[in-house]
């Protein structure tokens, strides 16, 4: 007979408490949160869904799953604006606006929800498993939707400090900038024939 093995499964309250902590320390210890605009009401909008979430009784498997994405899309932000707040152009601050009111939207259905007796939420049930998966599709387009930005900032960022050296402010080529636009000659070193010119 095969060794049994235990499987152990996460609880969704353990997926909450994690996600609850993470936010706190993510709200107490960022510095992004001072500089990058609309930081701290995503992370406070994404800690008062997590909050909401636990107070409520019977199935929230859901709910630890939406508010699990919350607090992941929340970290993820914050991760990819700390290293270089400088890159926030006016199209990452629209989408920082964005987010901002989903993540309000998303809190409101939450209270909704958690305001509700029993008898509402069973008749309610499907409608209201609809409506976290449309508001799950939502963060994840958010959250592709900020990805795009982050590397549209970030390429452009980079366009600029390709074409000017910072210390003298003198215009760098590559060379795959470079053509040549017709032969002048050739040039040798030490006598032998190396190129054209």
């Amino acid at each position: 007979m095969p060794p049994l093995r235990l499987i152990r499964q996460v609880a969704p309250s353990d997926v909450l408490a994690a996600a609850i902590c993470a936010l706190e320390v993510l709200q107490e210890t960022s510095d992004a949160i001072t500089v990058v605009p609309f930081l701290g009401n995503i992370v406070g909008a994404a800690l008062g869904i997590a909050r909401t979430v636990e107070k409520i009784r019977g199935d929230r498997d859901r709910f630890v799953r939406l508010a699990r994405r919350a607090s992941e899309l929340s970290r993820h932000i914050e991760e990819s604006v700390a290293s270089d707040p400088e890159t926030i152009d006016d199209n990452l601050k629209v989408n920082l606006i964005e987010l901002q009111t989903l993540l309000i939207r998303v809190r409101e259905d939450v209270e909704a929800y958690s305001r509700r007796n029993s008898l509402s939420r069973f008749l309610l049930q499907s409608s209201i498993a609809d409506l976290i998966d449309d508001r799950m599709d939502q963060l994840d387009s958010v959250w592709r939707a900020f990805d795009t930005a982050c590397l549209i900032a970030l390429r452009t960022k980079m366009e600029r400090q390709a074409l000017y050296d910072d210390s003298s402010q003198l215009r760098l080529f590559r060379w795959s900038d470079l053509r040549c636009l017709r032969v002048r000659g050739a040039y040798s070193v030490s006598g032998r024939v190396v190129g054209h010119e």
